[in-house]
């Protein structure tokens, strides 16, 4: 891919008003738009460094989408609560989809 339709489409996805997160096969974080840095207020930087198990081990989200989503192997929507400071901040209704490769590995 050319750089130039990379930035194309990190453009399109910081525009959306839905929160993306992409993830590798571990959880580990690999992209986040604005509008999910936005929603939960992590800093783009830090989500980099994390894995989506950080969020759910301390509590910050009550339910793992991504593990909901290798269990099945499938698409997976949930409502999702994600808390600051012990308190529920908000509840969302959450998809998470596989992107397979071309031997059926997440």
């Amino acid at each position: 891919m050319k750089d130039q339709e990379l930035s194309l489409y990190r453009a399109l996805l910081d525009n959306l008003q839905d929160g993306i997160c992409i993830y590798n096969e571990t959880g580990d974080f690999v992209y986040v738009n604005n509008a999910i840095v936005n929603i939960r207020g992590i800093p783009r930087q830090q989500y980099l460094t994390m894995n989506v198990h950080d969020l759910y081990q301390t509590r910050y989200i009550n339910i793992c989408i991504f593990d909901m989503v290798l269990e099945r192997q499938g698409e997976v929507t949930a409502l999702q609560r994600y808390s600051s400071r012990g308190k529920v901040v908000r509840t969302r209704l959450c998809t998470g989809s596989p992107i397979f490769d071309s031997d059926g590995s997440v």
